[in-house]
């Protein structure tokens, strides 16, 4: 139903990957269950990856682990790994054993929108032509990058983003005294290629510790106040990516509700976990 609103950019999309040597096909999908577009993508090998957009039927992995305790999630390496063995021994509809051939085939990507259970149709237009003028050459350029570590993981360094870019170019923020919420206001508006933000998160935001305390920073600050200004963001931060809950906040680094300014935002890595 989502298509016929986005079909121009989805055959920009197509036209622009063409260019990079690659050959997609459009496929509409209503409904259905994970088994059965993970068969359906299957029955396409050998392709290099899958693009999903809108609000694709969603895939849950439950486990258990000794830090966090029970948790379950969307998992979307079943798209992934199409020749691994997923059990769901208990049949509720979750996977809870994934025992052999984990290593994924293909990519994926998943365009969920924040807004509208995944669907809006004004955020993906407005996506896709940034990204086609990103390809283009006409979305400006960097070749500078961040590192934002919070206090727990201020031993990172510069999370290897030197083997990426020249060192110079890498602000590596690790100093748990300057770590704070405003400093990573004022670090993720700035024009940058690539950030990685390490902190303990939500889907609803990150926290960064303080002396003496701690401070938080909503998915709204990005959805309505400043919109991130890096083209690509690495999210060590706990089920900030979790795209099943409404404004998530790694949505946002993406995602550009209108108003005055930009979003840089084409591609994050995160966990929904």
């Amino acid at each position: 139903d989502l298509y016929p609103s986005i079909k121009g950019s989805i055959d920009q999309y197509v036209k622009d990957v063409a260019y990079e040597g690659y050959f997609a096909v459009v496929h509409r999908v209503k409904g259905g269950t994970p088994v059965e577009l993970r068969n359906f993508i299957k029955s396409k090998l050998p392709i290099a990856g899958a693009l999903m957009v809108g609000s694709m039927p969603v895939a849950w992995f439950e486990m258990t682990d000794d830090f966090f305790g029970p948790a379950q999630f969307p998992c979307d390496l079943y798209y992934m790994d199409l020749n691994g063995t997923w059990n769901d021994p208990d049949n509720d509809g979750k996977f809870s054993e994934h025992p052999s051939g984990v290593a994924p085939e293909i990519w994926v990507g998943r365009l969920w929108t924040p807004a509208g259970n995944g669907n809006d149709a004004a955020l993906l237009n407005d996506y896709f032509s940034r990204n086609h003028k990103f390809r283009k050459g006409l979305f400006s350029y960097s070749d500078r990058a961040l590192a934002y570590v919070d206090d727990d993981w201020a031993g990172f360094g510069d999370c290897a983003l030197d083997m990426m870019f020249p060192a110079a170019n890498v602000e590596t923020i690790t100093d748990p005294a300057t770590t704070d919420g405003d400093r990573y206001k004022a670090e993720i508006n700035q024009h940058r290629a690539w950030a990685q933000v390490c902190a303990h998160s939500s889907p609803g935001g990150h926290q960064f510790t303080i002396p003496g305390g701690k401070e938080w920073v909503a998915s709204a600050y990005l959805r309505d106040v400043n919109p991130p200004n890096a083209y690509f963001y690495n999210l060590f931060a706990c089920s900030n990516a979790l795209f099943t809950q409404a404004d998530y906040m790694a949505g946002w680094y993406l995602f550009d509700k209108s108003g005055s300014s930009v979003c840089n935002g084409l591609a994050a890595v995160g966990s929904t976990k």
